[in-house]
């Protein structure tokens, strides 16, 4: 083979282009007679055409082929459900369960709610062990025991059959405020023969509390000068129909305001326990104590009523009544102030039948000078005795009871400087006798007010003024009478009379009370027996509650509540042994000493206190007594 032959066609064009020899005498064009093979690379490229259009048939017989199956198969069973769900099959819902409620829109509070609760089943299957839930609002009670609390009630449905109705009634005592919306749960929990799934159905009954179990209601000043004392009483009412357990009342005192005194006492320092209140029962609480502020200040006491979770809780566990009093604080011109036997307090309290002082002072607080200022002294009230009134420096006008310092009477008013202050005194008796005793809860109210003209930095006259009121209450007289006897009051006596040394004899003692214009409450009457002189136990009536304490040698009579004017006076009788002593024999000796009575006026709600004179041998009560029989043999 040439050696030109052997070269590929770029070799030789390049030889070509190197040549020594002329481009004529080269050919071009040179054509090769050998035999030229086939491309290797091509031949390879339809090969795998060959081959991969021979097995494609064998490719999709494989996992294409089932993966293809499965599909298929899939959207078949999927439609095959989906029209039996649709279109075949029964279908179970809780859109289905209907839950209907019966009953009051608005409850009294305390009252007892009757719900009816209607279930449907409009499901095509029955509804298996169906469950009615009912969740009470916090405070209800059950209506068989007002004392068991009702937090919630479950009842037991059972089977609820396709297409079926079924009715429970449910009654529950409900508490609540007034005007406040309370709200009953309901949830219905059931199961089908076709799953094992729970099913819940809710539902819930909407009520309003028309009026509340405790109503407050509160009596105050509504403007108080500051430093003064007010009072601010709350009156609080059972509303409900059922006892209350655990009453309290909590008040939120003001900003600068400072308790001096309360009646009941507080359980702590803002929480005030009534205990058990019965329907229609009314219970008191005072507030007394010195507010404190600048001018037009306002001062706001809020009272709530309710109940505690126990009698030593610390809160109230539900509100029932809210109620506040707004006081205006105020710095008048012109102070005045009144005092009944140097009693300055809002309800000073007087004797029936014993002469009372008042005293009136005024002070000047304006920066300016006051003229021509005037105080006078209104008096009311039917305890009054009007004729009795006297004055010191000023005038009393019998024909309207009003007593007048002027500066005519008290030349002091005439000017008053800034801070100038003054005063004047008058007195008065209350009703004696059966006039008095007449009257139930007697009291002498008196309206204090004081007027001036001020000059302002223009010397423009202006007039100031300012009031006072005072309630002045008499006090119930609760008298004792104390004696000894021997041959009468309803108990045998023995033992010598005149009494002999060292040989007992045995006397009756006779108490009898008496009340005249207020009622009082826990009266009782204690005194003491000599070393010499025992109690014997005897007692008449028998079951009357006079009980002795040996420690202390005294002898006790709770005779309890007393009424007003009671027409037939308490009375008790007991015996007591004398044993005297030689070294007495001559002598008079006491059988009783330290003799007190006491008690609570309820009208004034002052306590009542008082002693009466020893009881001795001397008993001249007895209408057979001798004054040798008063002395020791």
């Amino acid at each position: 083979m040439p050696e030109e032959d052997s070269l590929n066609s770029l070799e030789r064009v390049r030889q070509r282009l190197y040549s020594n020899k002329p481009l004529e005498q080269s050919d071009p064009f040179p054509v090769s007679t050998r035999t030229t093979e086939t491309s290797k690379g091509w031949d390879k490229l339809k090969k795998a055409q060959q081959s991969f259009t021979g097995d494609q048939h064998q490719h999709f017989s494989g996992p294409v082929r089932f993966f293809i199956g499965a599909f298929i198969f899939f959207m078949v069973t999927a439609g095959a459900a989906g029209f039996y769900i649709f279109f075949g099959g029964p279908a179970v819902s809780a859109n289905n369960v209907s839950i209907q409620t019966q009953g009051p829109t608005t409850v009294a509070s305390g009252d007892t709610v009757p719900l009816l609760v209607s279930i449907d089943n409009k499901n095509p299957v029955a509804l298996r062990g169906a469950t009615l839930t009912l969740t009470f609002p916090e405070g209800t009670r059950s209506p068989a025991n007002p004392e068991t609390p009702l937090p919630n009630d479950v009842e037991n449905i059972g089977d609820i059959p396709a297409g079926g109705h079924i009715e429970r009634t449910i009654r529950a005592t409900v508490f609540g405020s007034e005007n406040q919306a309370l709200r009953i749960p309901m949830t219905l929990e059931y199961k089908t023969d076709s799953s094992s799934a729970v099913f819940v159905k809710q539902k819930q009954y909407d009520f309003v509390v028309s009026t509340s179990p405790l109503a407050l209601s509160i009596s105050s000043l509504s403007q108080i000068a500051s430093g003064q004392s007010m009072t601010v009483d709350v009156l609080v009412t059972s509303n409900a129909s059922t006892p209350l357990q655990n009453v309290a009342v909590a008040v939120q005192y003001p900003f600068g305001f400072t308790v001096s005194s309360t009646n009941p006492k507080p359980a702590s320092d803002r929480l005030f326990y009534l205990g058990t209140m019965a329907p229609g029962e009314q219970k008191h609480i005072s507030v007394t104590g010195v507010v404190s502020g600048e001018n037009q200040d306002d001062r706001i006491f809020t009272f709530t009523a309710g109940t505690l979770s126990s009698p030593t809780s610390p809160s109230l566990v539900t509100s029932y009544s809210v109620k506040s009093a707004d006081i205006k604080v105020t710095k008048p011109f012109l102070t005045t102030a009144l005092s009944i036997n140097h009693d300055g307090g809002e309800n000073p309290v007087v004797a029936g039948g014993v002469s009372a002082q008042a005293t009136v002072t005024w002070t000047n607080n304006l920066t300016s000078t006051i003229t021509n200022a005037q105080v006078q002294v209104v008096l009311s009230g039917e305890a009054l005795d009007a004729s009795s009134v006297r004055t010191g420096t000023g005038f009393y006008r019998s024909s309207d009871s009003t007593v007048l310092f002027t500066p005519q009477t008290s030349p002091s008013l005439a000017k008053l400087e800034p801070g100038d202050t003054g005063q004047g005194t008058f007195t008065f008796f209350t009703k004696k006798g059966p006039a008095l005793t007449a009257l139930r809860n007697p009291s002498i109210t008196m309206k204090l007010s004081i007027a001036g003209q001020r000059a302002d930095t223009s010397d423009v006259a202006d007039s100031v003024t300012s009031t006072i009121t005072r309630v002045v209450k008499v006090g119930t007289d609760l008298a004792l009478a104390s004696k000894a006897v021997r041959t009468i009051g309803g108990i045998s006596n023995t033992g010598p009379w005149p009494p002999t040394a060292d040989q007992e004899t045995t006397y009756t003692v006779q108490y009898t009370l008496t009340n005249s214009v207020n009622s009082v409450a826990g009266a009782k009457v204690t005194a003491t027996l000599p070393t010499y002189v025992r109690f014997t136990g005897v007692k008449v009536p028998s079951d009357s509650p006079v009980t002795y304490d040996a420690s202390s040698r005294t002898v006790t009579w709770n005779a309890g509540d007393l009424p007003a004017g009671v027409q037939t006076p308490k009375t008790v009788s007991f015996q007591i042994g004398l044993t005297p002593s030689v070294a007495q024999q001559g002598t008079s000796v006491l059988l009783l000493t330290d003799q007190k009575v006491g008690g609570t006026d309820r009208f004034t709600g002052n306590s009542i206190a008082g002693t009466v004179f020893d009881i001795t041998t001397q008993i001249t009560s007895d209408p057979a007594y001798t004054d040798i029989k008063g002395k020791i043999k």
